[in-house]
Parts: C-alpha cells; sequence; structure tokens
C-alpha cells in the first residue's frame, strides 16, 4: 500500500466528509446565546479528528472561547517514563 500516503489521503477525506456535514446541518443547530470558556489539555498534539471536533463545537456555540494547550509528544513519554516516588 501507500502507507503513509493513504493515511494522508483517509484523513483528509475524513475531514472533509465532517466539514459538509457541519455545513449541511450546523446553521440550524447554532446556539448563540451560550457563552462562556473551553480550557482543554491533550497529552500530545491534537489529531484531524480533534481538531474536528473543536471547530464544529466553534461553529455550533460561536460565542464560547476555546483554548488547548498540549505538550509535545516527546515531552509526554518523557514525563510518563518518571518514577512517581
Amino acid at each position: 500500500g501507500g502507507g503513509s500516503a493513504d493515511a494522508a489521503a483517509a484523513c483528509s477525506a475524513t475531514a472533509e466528509s465532517s466539514a459538509e456535514l457541519v455545513e449541511g446541518y450546523a446553521d440550524e443547530y447554532v446556539v448563540p446565546e451560550v457563552s462562556g470558556f473551553v480550557r482543554m489539555y491533550t497529552t500530545h498534539t491534537p489529531s484531524l479528528t480533534c481538531l474536528a471536533a473543536m471547530v464544529q463545537l466553534r461553529r455550533l456555540l460561536p460565542n464560547v472561547t476555546i483554548e488547548v494547550a498540549f505538550d509535545r509528544w516527546s515531552e509526554t513519554r518523557r514525563w510518563l517514563s518518571k518514577d512517581p516516588s
């Protein structure tokens, strides 16, 4: 197979179908009266699927601010391997 090229194509197709789904149905579900702040932390770079979910959340709740913090995987691996004692 094409390895990473196949994976990249699959990710691209998934993102495009998600975007089309949101584009087609989201307008009727937008809730502008909800406001607030969401802070998220993930132990490594957010995946394409995670980013798509955040975009959908932002689209449906336009007055909610989203902040995402993350570590590089090498950093997460380093602190996971430390002895907790």
